[in-house]
């Protein structure tokens, strides 16, 4: 791997450097691993999205969830990051 193309997974996504540089190098059980620990992270994201839809029924979303609790900027910055994720 050249040098400019080493840089880019390193400065870039976590995604990209965790799949192209630790999971080769982690075999199949550090791979388990790093499966079960994104399933639970998507679990509890799943049952705050749960609780939100309960507490504010009729409006959705990332966006209309943040600025109900938090206001406008707050909002803002979560959709954003949201959409740059």
């Amino acid at each position: 791997m050249g040098f400019i193309l080493k840089l880019y997974h390193w400065l870039g996504c976590f995604c990209h450097a965790w799949h192209y540089i630790f999971l080769p190098i982690a075999g199949p059980l550090g791979t388990t691993i790093a499966v079960v620990v994104g399933a639970l992270i998507m679990t509890v994201i799943g049952a705050n999205y749960s609780y939100l839809m309960v507490a504010h029924p009729g409006i959705g979303g990332v966006y209309a969830y943040t600025k109900s609790e938090f206001g406008r900027g707050h909002a803002f910055l979560s959709a954003w990051f949201l959409c740059l994720s």
